[in-house]
């Protein structure tokens, strides 16, 4: 499947691999499609993995930041966090087709005020989403639900999560019978949580997520739409780690991990498409999305 922006772009010559400097040209294995050829584009190396890989040009903007992506199921409507006005919001972009390019971004509704929203995930209907929020450094999980998709969500209620010292966490995914909940948590060398539900809306930490002894650094992940897969990066070595399990009920196992690269971070993975958080550089509006192809 070819997930190609039309507009917006061009088709760059592709070239093999050369590092010269600042020079980092894309190798034609991966089909790098992309109106800019910079130092800030990841290495051919980098997309070894990656089937169609592309930047999201149509959304990256060059001096704000792009981070936290969730694709729908179908491909067609892109949740993520955008900075506007000092500020983090979550945007929602649409495209009438997986081959077309997602159409401008538009600020949701359910954007906290004066609060940065930094985090969300949906249910498969969309009709439930839990985003998350901070201010300063305190981190809050909400939740919102609506009757149909046309509808905006409504007035958001925050989740008690039993606890006060976890500090600052994003990328709520939730098991498809909303019984398990996992947060990532920004702690020294970082980690995945998991949270059982214990009453409307009010979870109990349970464990952090284990993934293998060889994992560096925990990046904020995203369990599969069926509650049965979890993925993450590790930002250190740059391999997506995959884990599985059989059913809701039995623990992760790990499975396999796949190399992506260096900076590569935040991936979400639904239906055909892998989405990816890109650092061109140390600060926050560094970050960019990138599509690709899934398995």
């Amino acid at each position: 499947m070819k997930v190609l922006s039309l507009i917006a772009l061009m088709l760059i010559p592709y070239f093999s691999l050369t590092a010269q400097g600042d020079k980092n040209l894309v190798s034609e294995d991966f089909k790098m499609v992309d109106a800019r050829v910079s130092a800030n584009l990841p290495q051919a190396a980098d997309l070894s993995k990656l089937q169609n890989a592309r930047p999201l040009s149509e959304l990256n903007k060059n001096d704000r930041a792009e981070a936290y992506p969730f694709l729908t199921e179908d491909g067609l409507r892109l949740y993520f966090t955008q900075e506007v006005d000092g500020g983090a919001h979550i945007m929602l972009a649409e495209r009438p087709d997986t081959e077309s390019p997602f159409g401008a971004a538009v600020a949701q509704s359910f954007n906290v005020k004066n609060a940065d929203t930094q985090s969300c995930w949906l249910s498969s209907d969309e009709l439930t989403l839990f985003f998350t929020t901070r201010v300063e450094r305190k981190h809050t999980l909400y939740k919102a639900t609506r009757d149909d998709i046309t509808e905006n969500f409504g007035t958001p209620i925050v989740i008690d999560l039993g606890r006060d010292d976890l500090g600052q966490f994003s990328s709520p995914s939730l098991s498809p019978d909303g019984k398990q909940l996992y947060l990532h948590q920004f702690a020294e060398g970082a980690r995945t949580l998991v949270f059982d539900w214990v009453a409307e809306h009010k979870y109990e930490y349970k464990e952090a997520l284990r993934f293998t002894d060889e994992m560096q650094k925990v990046t904020p992940g995203q369990l599969s739409a069926d509650g049965l897969s979890y993925y993450s990066i590790d930002r250190k070595t740059g391999q997506l780690y995959i884990l599985n399990r059989a059913t809701l009920d039995d623990a992760f196992q790990f499975q396999k991990k796949i190399a992506l690269g260096a900076n590569f971070h935040q991936v979400a993975i639904r239906g055909n498409w892998m989405l990816l958080t890109y650092s061109t550089g140390k600060k926050w509006a560094d970050n960019d999305l990138y599509i690709a192809d899934w398995e």
